[in-house]
């Protein structure tokens, strides 16, 4: 009765080796899924495979990549630049058997839309006045301009238009280009208006306190050519009366022609008016500033504005005074 047991439990022991070893030897290979489908953006998929001995894996298709794992890999494709769809595949193999997993991708549906069309920037100029233009675009764009006062950053959402400081009289055009390689590219122009600019021979400052609980700074500033008269007016009366105060001032045009300054320091206020026997200037200012620094012996001037043409005017004194 032993002999009959060993027997059997031998023969039970030696098919369930023979059917294992066949199993191995099988080598089929089991693969989830047997197709992929992307959209046209760069992505990446996940396959299992289940099979009984090593595999490998291949592609002839360049967009096509894969990272082989344990028991399965990772398909990852570039993204697709052409409008139409394309597909490729990848080949998983062993000795004994292969499986070839199809890949297939959509085409980009081209679209390119500009916050901005044109830009405008005085002759300042400068990274402090910078002006963005946001960028919708499928697939990836580009942008690029052959002015050389044209400095171009990109951002996270589109890109900055930098212009560099400008001296001439006249306005001058530049163009940037923004491309995504589908259709017309778009284009945003570049305007920046010239400058006038116009140092001062001398300049005249009095005080006059004469109006009750009000006092006024009145500037004159002369060239060969033309008088600049500014006067400033306080609504009470200044604890320094030996230089005229120092501080930057935006003005607005008034209906008249006149600058004033409506949202200074509640109470102080700017006048700015040109000498209408010599001006040439037939036209009207939009806005101004005035920038002061300094004091009698020492001192920095500048008026820049803007008129309503477009252009920037500049009127500069650096030097010393007396008040009057």
């Amino acid at each position: 009765m032993k002999k009959l047991l060993l027997i059997t439990f031998a023969g039970i022991f030696a098919t369930c080796i023979v059917a294992c070893d066949k199993k191995d030897s099988d080598g089929k290979i089991g693969m989830y899924p047997t197709s992929l489908q992307f959209g046209y953006a760069t992505e990446t998929k996940t396959v299992l495979v289940e099979e009984g001995r090593n595999w490998s894996l291949d592609t002839d298709n360049d967009w096509i990549s894969f990272e082989q794992e344990d028991g399965q890999f990772t398909v990852t494709v570039t993204e697709n630049p052409d409008a139409d769809p394309r597909s490729g595949s990848i080949i998983v193999s062993n000795s004994s058997d292969s499986k070839t997993l199809t890949v297939t991708q959509d085409g980009v549906d081209p679209s390119l839309t500009l916050s901005a069309s044109s830009l405008t920037f005085t002759f300042v100029g400068g990274s402090e006045n910078l002006q963005e233009v946001e960028v919708t675009s499928q697939p990836d764009w580009t942008v690029d301009s052959e002015e050389d006062w044209i400095t171009i950053e990109e951002t996270e959402t589109g890109f900055n238009v930098i212009v560099d400081p400008y001296e001439g009289l006249d306005s001058r055009n530049g163009a940037i280009e923004v491309d995504n390689g589908f259709g017309t590219p778009k284009m945003v122009s570049v305007i920046q208006s010239g400058a006038l600019v116009v140092e001062a021979d001398y300049i005249e400052v009095y005080y006059q306190d004469e109006y009750d609980s009000v006092d006024e700074w009145r500037l004159s500033m002369y060239t060969n050519d033309w008088t600049l008269d500014m006067s400033r007016v306080f609504s009470s009366p200044v604890s320094d009366r030996a230089a005229i105060p120092e501080g930057t001032y935006h003005l607005e045009a008034t209906e008249d022609g006149y600058m004033n300054a409506p949202y200074l320091i509640s109470g102080y206020g700017w006048a700015v008016y040109w000498d209408s026997d010599v001006y040439e200037y037939d036209g009207a200012f939009d806005e101004c500033t005035i920038v002061i620094t300094g004091n009698t012996d020492n001192v920095s001037i500048t008026l820049t504005a803007v008129d309503d043409n477009g252009t920037t005017w500049s009127v500069t004194y650096t030097g010393d005074y007396e008040v009057w």
